[in-house]
């Protein structure tokens, strides 16, 4: 990540407004909310802006990526969209070289600007860096029963997890994520279904769970001995195991898979919050 902020949108230094009503997960961003949807609410949760028009080549695909992953961000940060055509006063106050641009918005000022590489694992890792809590008390704690409930998909894949075709059942719940982003049950299943796909073949006659604890340094060890630990029903000794292992750095590897199995747990579990807290720390070194 690098500093933004010659052209952080907090250039004029005041107190910004955090906004009090139910925070959206994407918002279209003019001079009137500004302060409050953009600059207040990153004092709460990273704000991603995008700033573009439909007509530019690049922006229509980028937005498409950008909403999809909103959609899965269950308020872990928020999508800010600027139409770059109409809204120019909100465009000058970020001074983007080129169009279409996406910047990390931070407690008021923009820490970075998007590149190159794939944009979720920039976004995973600002989120991740920004140390922010999130809005997760506002996700309702019961979600309503997805679109994808009723889907006869679910009983395919489910047969196709029963016959041992774990790869199959995966493309199908990708299939699935794809039309319902976000959906906690599909996201959940797709990885418990990863974690059989891995461990199909692994070699019984080894307890991997004892021969990592006996070599700590060894990275697949303990990968594969946190896909056992999911088999046995402990998601969350499992994300702590690998957190545990976490050195001087952190391998993109081992980053995912934490931020993968974390998926299985609630997300104000303390060892999902714990488990960010240590990324972020090897991250920062």
């Amino acid at each position: 990540m690098r500093s933004h902020d010659p052209c952080s949108p907090s250039h004029h230094h005041h107190t910004h407004p955090v906004p009090t009503g139910r925070a959206q997960q994407i918002v279209t961003v003019s001079p009137r909310n500004l302060e409050s949807e953009v600059l207040g609410r990153s004092s709460q949760v990273p704000v991603f802006v995008l700033i573009g028009a439909p007509l530019m080549p690049g922006y229509a695909a980028l937005e498409e990526t950008l909403r999809g992953l909103a959609g899965r961000a269950r308020l872990r940060w928020i999508l800010a969209t600027v139409n770059s055509d109409t809204e120019s006063a909100v465009v000058a106050r970020f001074r983007p070289t080129t169009l279409p641009a996406v910047y990390a918005v931070v407690g008021a000022v923009s820490v970075a600007v998007y590149g190159e590489g794939d944009i979720a694992t920039w976004i995973d890792d600002i989120v991740v860096r920004s140390n922010l809590e999130g809005l997760h008390a506002e996700v309702e704690r019961e979600d309503e029963p997805g679109a994808s409930s009723g889907d006869p998909r679910l009983l395919e894949a489910a047969t196709l997890v029963n016959a041992g075709d774990f790869d199959a059942a995966i493309k199908i719940y990708d299939a699935l994520l794809a039309q319902h982003p976000g959906d906690p049950i599909l996201s959940r299943a797709k990885v418990a279904v990863s974690v059989l796909s891995r461990v199909q073949d692994s070699d019984r006659s080894v307890d991997p769970i004892a021969a990592s604890q006996e070599d700590p340094d060894n990275i697949d060890l303990a990968l594969r001995a946190a896909d056992v630990l999911v088999l046995f029903d402990r998601p969350g000794e499992a994300v702590a195991h690998l957190v545990e292992r976490i050195g001087a750095s952190i391998s993109g590897e081992m980053r995912n898979r934490i931020l993968e199995l974390t998926r299985l747990l609630e997300p104000d579990d303390p060892v999902v919050g714990a488990a960010r807290l240590r990324v972020a720390s090897a991250l920062f070194r």
